[in-house]
């Protein structure tokens, strides 16, 4: 058994050599990587053709940025949920709650204070609509921090077959 043991022992001290031969040949690999030069990078980067890539410019082609309307089959409509974000751990659901009170009595706050941010419930969608221009145009600040207003947008995916619209 004092045999066995003294077997095992080696053969994990030579797994455990290679395991380590093997991360010093990957970071060699690595930092070899790091050392080339720009242009080289470049290159690389665009399969070594030079000059500006191409982009496809066919009818199916949807480039990154684009309305969220764009998307075939689906509608994007205004939530009554209107997000502040950018709040300091300081603000109160409370001072958030006079602020509403100069737009709308009838709101629910939510608050998120280890995310920074809070979520505003209102009852009505024109009413949301209409709190959420007033407060984008008079930058908001609570507690000296200017805080970010964005509307929560729900999408809806059509799906018509014969005389029926279903809304997923």
């Amino acid at each position: 058994s004092a045999l066995s043991s003294g077997i095992n022992a080696e053969s994990q001290d030579k797994s455990r050599d290679k395991s380590r031969e093997r991360s010093r040949e990957r970071s060699r690999d690595k930092s070899s990587r790091r050392r080339s030069s720009p242009e080289a990078r470049r290159s690389s980067k665009s399969g070594g053709r030079s000059g500006k890539r191409s982009r496809s410019t066919s009818p199916g082609h949807y480039s990154r940025k684009r309305d969220r309307n764009s998307k075939p089959d689906c509608v994007s409509v205004l939530s009554t949920t209107i997000w502040i974000g950018n709040l300091r751990k300081t603000v109160t659901k409370s001072d958030i709650s006079s602020l509403m009170k100069k737009y709308t009595e009838s709101c629910s706050i939510d608050m998120v204070p280890p995310r920074g941010c809070s979520y505003i419930n209102v009852n009505d969608r024109d009413v949301a609509e209409n709190v959420l221009k007033e407060l984008l145009k008079e930058n908001l600040k609570l507690h000296g921090a200017l805080c970010k207003v964005r509307n929560i947008r729900c999408i809806f995916r059509l799906i018509i077959s014969n005389d029926l619209v279903l809304v997923l």
